[in-house]
């Protein structure tokens, strides 16, 4: 109700919103969260390389799951870590007569301005859910892009199946996912990261990062099973880190569940909860990782490091879903109850068990241009606004 009367007055201000300079292209960034919003970091840092002379805005979009406090936290890191000037900035209700040459969006929950715009969708990871794909009222579907740009060639093979063949060819790309191009290029500080959080650095870390579905169908499931799966991780000679998907953490994304207080209460001992919403971090020093349908898992293996999924019977009923687990395990090890995780978890950090040198292939198949994906979508973003084809040969 709120963002409709909103969403009323903006469309009285009829405005074309800070007046362009002569010449310079006008491209915005559009997000719900700051978990979204994080995904443009790379991009813009290369596009203000690549192109200095382009006016670079961030359009904070109203999502009924998140709260005004979330938009304002948003518009904090549009503002500090994006470096977004204040004055381009805007709220959607108040952008919506704004005239901008190119829109990149995360997610198919976006909005348009009035006048129009190129407009790209840029997928935060690989994987497709179907929503991507099914219209509703609240959202696009990849079909109201003018170009959409995937992670890899695994996620492109999977689209030609739903898609009319003339869209795919003209209109997607597999470019990469450029948010994980610091995974593969930045060296960090592992102690100084496992200190910080009150763990040893000179002990073995086991990563448990489920998505916001699997650790809800998980308890909705299976109550008693997270219980039991910490408290064996917990008597593990090792740091084990808890990092829920950010989603996890809302409220109304997680109905009748409060995880961030569930989950403290698990704090103690070589247990830890890492709630910031990079992930990278975790990625780098942990050295195996516990998950089941997120895409994390598929970062993972693209450090070549050991994933084990949670693959309880009927836990992702939709087919896609299991098509996606399917493709995991193809180079992943999978367990069903928590004993089986740590005995997993014991043979993996003492022996390394099994040859899973499959791990980088059915990765690199995941993200096209490893570590230079931010090469790719900006040499896409500067075709698609400058009106150009771009030739599959060109594109990867």
């Amino acid at each position: 109700m709120v963002e409709a009367l909103l969403t009323l007055i903006g469309l009285l201000k009829v405005n074309v919103g800070p007046r362009p300079h002569p010449g310079r292209k006008r491209i915005a960034f559009q997000a719900y969260s700051v978990h979204l919003a994080q995904f443009f970091i790379p991009v813009i840092t290369k596009l203000r390389q690549e192109a200095p002379e382009f006016d670079l805005h961030f359009i904070v979009l109203p999502h009924p799951h998140f709260s005004w406090g979330s938009l304002q936290a948003l518009r904090a890191f549009a503002r500090e870590d994006l470096q977004v000037p204040d004055s381009h900035i805007h709220y959607f209700w108040d952008a919506l007569w704004h005239k901008y040459d190119l829109i990149i969006c995360t997610d198919v929950y976006a909005k348009f301005p009035f006048w129009h715009a190129q407009k790209v969708f840029l997928n935060h990871g690989p994987g497709l859910a179907r929503r991507l794909l099914c219209r509703h009222p609240l959202r696009k579907t990849l079909l109201d892009f003018d170009l959409v740009l995937l992670a890899g060639e695994e996620d492109l093979d999977l689209l030609r199946r739903f898609c009319p063949r003339k869209f795919v060819e003209q209109k997607v790309r597999a470019a990469g996912f450029p948010y994980l191009d610091s995974l593969l290029t930045c060296v960090g500080q592992r102690d100084t990261y496992l200190r910080r959080l009150g763990l040893e650095p000179n002990k073995a870390t086991v990563l448990f990062a489920p998505s916001w579905r699997g650790l809800q169908a998980l308890d909705a499931r299976e109550p008693s099973f997270l219980e039991a799966l910490l408290s064996n991780l917990s008597a593990l000679d090792a740091n084990v880190l808890i990092k829920p998907h950010a989603c996890s953490f809302n409220k109304a994304m997680a109905p009748g569940a409060d995880w961030d207080k569930l989950l403290h209460r698990y704090m103690g001992g070589n247990i830890r909860l890492d709630d910031n919403v990079d992930d990278v971090p975790a990625l780098q020093y942990a050295d195996v990782l516990i998950s089941d349908i997120s895409s994390r898992s598929y970062n993972f293996m693209l450090l070549d490091k050991p994933v084990i999924l949670l693959v309880l019977e009927g836990l992702f009923p939709d087919p896609l879903d299991r098509e996606r687990i399917a493709h995991m395990q193809q180079a992943a090890f999978t367990a069903c109850s928590a004993t089986e995780v740590q005995a997993l978890v014991v043979n993996l950090l003492r022996y390394q068990p099994g040859d899973r040198s499959n791990r980088l292939q059915v990765a690199q198949r995941c993200f096209a241009n490893p570590g230079r994906a931010s090469d790719a979508i900006v040499r896409h973003l500067l075709w698609q606004i400058s009106g150009s084809k771009l030739s599959r040969a060109q594109g990867t």
